[in-house]
């Protein structure tokens, strides 16, 4: 929780590991290639999708861990110079279908590409609601923001395995006397921040 501004902000967040190979992941990997895949939705939240993915990939590119870090964006201005589209599109269609991927297919993106690891980011809700009361002295309105978002994220190597995989729980009150919407992204951001947390103990290769 932090105070500044005559406004009170406070954070909730909750991770669960949900699967990890030990030594599948390092986060401590020196120039690994970690591309972010676009973050997968339920129908009805389609707009935040690109948000979930770009803050992840600006969490992960600020973290210090020396990732490379390729955001969509940038993948999908690689494979224009590629004649990959279709096997890239055959790769999505099988994680849409079953939620998993061939290792061919990884291995085949992975060495193509140069990327190491794969990390496909979900967001399973999203709710935001505000609690206006007046302060004690009676004279100030107050208006108490919050936003809850429920994600998930799963990370692939190259060579065709899940090793890890986490679910975050993240929530953000911002009190203050003037309206100002708390940002969605900023919320993701929080909430990978934690996950990235949580991974950087996994023990290096």
């Amino acid at each position: 929780a932090g105070c500044q501004n005559n406004y009170l902000q406070q954070q909730a967040c909750t991770t669960k590991i949900n699967h990890s190979i030990k030594n599948g992941f390092s986060a401590n990997k020196p120039e690994s290639m970690i591309y972010v895949l676009p973050a997968q939705v339920n129908t009805g939240y389609e707009q935040y999708g690109k948000v979930a993915s770009g803050s992840l990939a600006k969490a992960l590119d600020g973290s210090g861990n020396g990732f490379k870090v390729l955001s969509f964006s940038d993948f999908a201005n690689k494979l224009n110079e590629t004649s990959m589209h279709q096997e890239y599109s055959d790769m999505m269609d099988f994680y849409q279908k079953y939620g998993l991927f061939k290792k061919t297919d990884l291995e085949k993106i992975g060495c193509s590409f140069g990327i190491d690891y794969f990390i496909v980011p979900s967001m399973l809700d999203i709710k935001r609601w505000n609690e206006n009361r007046v302060s004690a002295v009676g004279v100030k309105f107050i208006n108490t923001q919050k936003i809850c978002i429920v994600a998930t994220m799963e990370i692939w190597s190259a060579n065709g395995y899940n090793v890890f995989g986490l679910s975050c729980d993240v929530t953000i009150a911002d009190e203050r006397i003037k309206e100002n919407p708390i940002s969605v992204e900023q919320a993701f951001e929080q909430a990978w921040l934690a996950a990235i947390q949580q991974f950087n103990q996994i023990e290096p290769e």
